[in-house]
């Protein structure tokens, strides 16, 4: 078994992940005619596998957190879990969403096939409204971000989340100055400030969040330590390049 945070970047390449050819999963380095694996945009178990069943060189991108764990694709909080578009879904979503306005939680029959959606109903005696979709910078939407709303004349916030298709709202506002503040680990925090509501306002605030705290490594990976969970013991797979390089006494 590999242990996925350990992976280490032993000779860095200098050649601009954005100018390879690919896709965002593998891409071409026209420098040293290798592929070059996105991480990110795969699973622990195909990373494992194409560590232990590949011999000579291997070329990783990949994205490190300040706590060393590296981002995959089934990381619970990798980048790649917030990589669904909005269309559609998220629209209809959102749509259902509106119409819940019920005393503290309310909930809509939803036709046979879909999801029942209940949302949580946030109110001030006012008729105003702001709403909007949390992404990160490359359109993905972004799930379970904490937001606070901060009114002028009011010391505590209201607070909601993101849901699964990043839409958030905030109903029955008064008229007044507002300030929203996103927050989700991984990203830098957002603020979003003199929201103005006059009346029976919707506002519209959709946010662009960016990545904050993740550095990102590209280049040939050094010898990986296999670790056999039966015996404990620890093991490295040496190349037979490695074994022919190996000075003579």
């Amino acid at each position: 078994m590999i242990d996925i945070n350990k992976i280490r970047i032993a000779s860095p390449c200098s050649v601009p992940w954005e100018t390879m050819t690919g896709d965002e999963r593998t891409r071409l380095c026209s420098q040293c005619s290798l592929n070059v694996y996105n991480i990110a945009d795969m699973s622990v178990e195909e990373i494992t596998g194409l560590i232990s069943n590949s011999s000579g060189r291997k070329c990783f991108r990949l994205m490190r957190r300040a706590d060393g764990t590296v981002i995959t694709k089934d990381c619970p909080v990798g980048v790649r879990s917030y990589r669904k578009r909005i269309g559609k879904t998220a629209a209809a979503a959102f749509g259902t969403i509106l119409g819940l306005f019920t005393v503290g939680y309310g909930q809509q029959n939803m036709p046979q096939g879909r999801e029942t959606i209940i949302a949580k109903r946030i109110t001030l005696n006012g008729n105003g409204v702001i709403k909007g979709v949390v992404t990160d910078s490359n359109g993905a939407v972004i799930p379970a971000v904490k937001i606070e709303l901060y009114q002028e004349r009011r010391k505590k916030p209201l607070k909601t989340s993101s849901d699964k298709n990043g839409v958030y709202q905030f109903v029955g506002l008064p008229v007044g100055k507002f300030t929203l503040r996103f927050k989700i680990d991984h990203f830098k925090k957002t603020v979003m400030e003199n929201i103005s509501i006059t009346g029976s306002d919707i506002k519209t605030i959709d946010v662009i969040m960016e990545i904050g705290g993740v550095e990102v490594l590209l280049g040939v990976v050094a010898d990986m330590p296999m670790v056999n969970t039966t015996s404990g013991a620890i093991e490295r797979v040496i190349s037979s390049e490695v074994i022919k390089n190996l000075p003579l006494n």
